[in-house]
Order: structure tokens, then sequence, then C-alpha cells
């Protein structure tokens, strides 16, 4: 067994807006305590506004991108201190901890970029624990399950989508660590710098999220050490 500690952290994003081209991008790099490897995929569809509604929210996404890459270069590192339970390495009896001090990680990066906190939607949070577990039980790493069910399909199932009429923005993000880099301080330094899954983050359109997180691993992606599966789900509906 290798005895270097070894982050195998993935993260993937989704984000879904109410026509469809879409982009996909892959990356890996190396980190000091191991590999780490982030995937990110994102779908835009715009509601049924209108062309000229469509062009105005396209240009003012592409805007707000590149705030966010110039006050990236500044910001100072999230001191994980104000969030109680951020260096948490998941377990069954600390679930609810460690689901607070991820919100609370990512409200805190939020602020600091002018955006508006998230306020949890049970809704979200039983489609984001219900697709950890899932993920853990069924030994894969996807926002699509071996079953074919999709964030869109899960979310439609939570009710958070209380019609078809209604336009929405939609957004996922996962991850899975082990030991200490499970603990929800490792797992949104690990997103914010993915810039994919720092978007999701502090995309301005989100108003509502949902986090679960499952304390197992499977033994083909752990190698038998405690760690944790992550999932954070975004939303908003636009009527």
């Amino acid at each position: 067994m290798n005895h270097r500690l070894t982050l195998f952290l993935a993260v993937a994003t989704t984000a879904l807006a109410l026509v469809l081209p879409a982009t996909a991008g892959a990356s890996s790099a190396r980190s000091k305590r191991g590999s780490v490897h982030v995937r990110h995929i994102t779908i835009h569809r715009a509601p049924h506004k209108g062309a000229k509604h469509r062009h105005k929210h396209k240009r003012k996404n592409h805007a707000h991108k590149h705030a966010v890459r110039r006050a990236h270069k500044s910001r100072p590192a999230t001191a994980a201190d104000e969030c109680t339970g951020a260096n948490l390495t998941p377990s069954a009896s600390n679930i609810e901890s460690v689901v607070a001090a991820t919100l609370c990680l990512v409200n805190d990066e939020r602020v600091r970029f002018g955006e508006s906190a998230l306020s949890e939607d049970p809704r979200l949070a039983s489609a984001a624990v219900g697709h950890s577990r899932d993920m853990d039980a069924h030994d894969y790493f996807s926002h699509t399950s071996p079953s074919g069910q999709t964030l869109l399909m899960r979310i439609q199932a939570s009710g958070f989508i209380p019609n078809a009429n209604v336009g929405y923005t939609l957004g996922e993000n996962i991850a899975w660590g082990t030991l200490w880099l499970g603990t929800p301080r490792s797992i949104v330094k690990a997103w914010m710098e993915s810039p994919g899954h720092r978007a999701n983050i502090l995309n301005g359109s989100y108003r509502y999220t949902g986090i679960g997180v499952d304390p197992g691993l499977p033994s083909s992606m752990s190698s038998g050490q405690a760690g944790g599966m992550y999932t954070q789900d975004f939303g908003t509906i636009i009527s």
C-alpha cells in the first residue's frame, strides 16, 4: 500500500439555465500532497424571454467571469477558523457539521467577491444527499448515474422546479477526498482553484443551494482510507 497520502479529488460542475450548446473541459494538476484531478462541463439554456434578453444575459455573465478572474488574483485565503468544522474529515457522527462548514466556506467566498450568500433549500439538499450516497453505493463519480439519471432529472424529482413554464438556472459541483484532504476546507479550496467550479460558486444568479456529504468512499477510489463524497447543487427559478 502506498504510504503517501493522496487526494483523489475530482470536481465537476454542470450549469443549466432554460436550447443547448455545451462546452466541456478537462484538466489535471499535481499538488504537494498527491494527485488532484479536475473536470467540468457547462450547459446553458436561456429562459423563453426572447433573443434580445438572451443576448443581454450572456453579456452579463461574460463580464462577471472576467471580474472574477481579476479579483481572484488578489483574494486573501479563506480563514477556515471562521467556519466551525471546516477541518473535519466526514464521519457518520459529524455530517451535519461538515455540511454546515461547507456552506459557510462557500458563502464566505461569495461574500469576498461581493455576491450574496446562498440560502439552503431542503429540496436541493435532498437531491445532493441522494447523489452523494448513490455515487458511494454504486462506485462511480459523475453527474450522470449508471442508470442514466442526470442533474436535471434529480432536481425535477426534488420539486425545486415548480412547473414546465418557468425558467431556471441550475449548477452542480461534486468532489471526493481522503483523510484531511476530504475536509470541507480542502474540498472548497480545490473547487475555488478550478476556474469552472469557482464560476459555479461565484455565480451571482444563484440564490439557493443544497449540500450532501456521504462519509463513505468506494474502495476503488479510497484504498480503504476515510474521506467524504461531496455534492453541492445550486439553483434559481426565473419566472
